[in-house]
């Protein structure tokens, strides 16, 4: 498999849902883009099938989008049980540090060094990349809607967090994968910069500009075999790897991902519940373990008689020594 970075370069704001319309965040999980992709990829091809066995066959794989300022690429900053070792030492700014939630590519091994050798590292690389906004929005009704106790449903004023990125900054993610593959990736990847990415695309929200890169200067960490792995992508492990990994010498995050299906066939369902994906708890990126877990795609669909709707969360990881 070949290694390529996509560059995003958002052109609107973006909206990457948190469960909220005021809650968002500014980088994209893999699972959202995964589904976004599926989503373009079946309206071109007419179905995802081929995508979807390359990712359960791992010859196709994604990490999560991160920032990038310039030209510098970022990495969520690693998970590590070490850093309890600090709570004496007066002369680390823990603050600054624990603001920290991303480190420049070429600092991670300063920053595992750092948690080793309790020795002060800079924590004053530049990180401002985005801006959050608050937008007031209008929901203006086209026809008169009665409540229950017999009141009208007046036009509600609503706030969306937004957030945009300053100049010459944006996401990024890596890819692994065929060639051949990559091809029809990068058409439906161009006709979802038209479209969007993330929520409130009726709004404009989420179109960018896109650059990929073929490089092999990140494979021997992507390739190693190291003491620790740090997870790149948010994902879920299959039942027998929750098993097999060492707890104790293991260090993570968990998150709850959910959301609705975006699908006719759903949405025109009466069944609310079917409308939406069945909650899953996946491990964050940044997350590092004592194995390689292979991860899954998971059906995460409320009506088994619809057509299935899959979850991404098959993990990249990077190498690193603790």
């Amino acid at each position: 498999m070949k290694t390529y970075i996509y560059k995003l370069k958002f052109a609107t704001p973006v909206h990457f849902g948190n469960n909220s319309l005021t809650n968002s965040t500014p980088t994209c999980l893999a699972d959202t883009l995964f589904s976004a992709i599926c989503i373009k990829w079946i309206e071109i091809f007419g179905n995802a099938d081929e995508l979807i066995e390359n990712v359960k066959n791992d010859k196709c794989l994604f990490s999560d989008t991160f920032p990038y300022i310039n030209n510098q690429l970022y990495l969520p900053k690693p998970v590590t049980l070490i850093e309890s070792k600090f709570k004496g030492n007066d002369t680390i700014d823990k603050k600054k540090m624990k603001r920290v939630k991303y480190i420049p590519i070429e600092k991670i091994e300063d920053y595992i060094g750092f948690l080793n050798d309790d020795k002060n590292i800079d924590f004053s690389f530049d990180m401002e990349y985005c801006k959050e906004e608050l937008i007031k929005k209008a929901s203006i009704l086209r026809t008169a809607q009665i409540l229950e106790d017999g009141d009208s449903k007046n036009t509600e004023i609503y706030n969306i967090s937004v957030y945009r990125f300053l100049d010459n900054c944006g996401l990024y993610f890596i890819l692994r994968c065929e060639e051949s593959l990559k091809q029809k990736i990068d058409i439906a990847i161009d006709s979802l910069s038209l479209s969007g990415l993330g929520g409130k695309r009726s709004l404009g929200y989420g179109k960018f500009e896109f650059e990929s890169l073929e490089t092999n200067k990140f494979d021997t960490q992507l390739n190693d075999t190291s003491e620790y792995y740090m997870s790149l992508t948010t994902f879920l492990p299959k039942l027998e790897e929750i098993k097999s990994f060492d707890k104790d010498k293991s260090a993570y995050n968990l998150i709850e991902r959910g959301g609705f299906i975006e699908s006719l066939e759903y949405a025109n369902s009466g069944d609310r519940a079917s409308k939406k994906k069945k909650p899953v708890i996946m491990f964050t990126s940044g997350s590092c373990f004592d194995i390689k877990f292979k991860g899954q795609i998971l059906n995460v669909s409320n009506d088994e008689n619809k057509h299935p709707v899959y979850k991404y969360g098959k993990p990249l990881f990077w190498g690193v020594r603790i």
